[in-house]
């Protein structure tokens, strides 16, 4: 039987995502990759692969953006390889294309 998420965690990692990008969208890359990183660890509690998914792309844009390539690659490269499994291609071309 399945574990039943955690709303309070899946709540936590779309408010922590939705905060980063607004720090993002506002140039505050350190603060964005906070915020995606805490998203990410309660998308990780709420075992939630689509939330991870969106916090990975997050902290990658942030790390992208501030000229971390090394970072940002080690971070999108695992987010591509979720996106391959569910079988979500038009998310794999958004994610490419947005950092072209």
């Amino acid at each position: 039987m399945a574990k039943k998420p955690d709303m309070q965690d899946l709540e936590a990692a779309w408010v922590y995502h939705e905060l980063g990008r607004c720090y993002l969208e506002t140039g505050k890359t350190e603060k964005a990759k906070e915020y995606g990183d805490k998203s990410y660890e309660h998308a990780q509690s709420a075992d939630d692969e689509v939330w991870q998914l969106h916090s990975s792309v997050l902290i990658a844009q942030s790390q992208g953006v501030c000229a971390c390539t090394v970072q940002s690659f080690t971070i999108f490269y695992p987010a591509s390889q979720r996106l391959q499994i569910s079988d979500n291609t038009s998310c794999l071309l958004t994610l490419y294309v947005d950092q072209v």
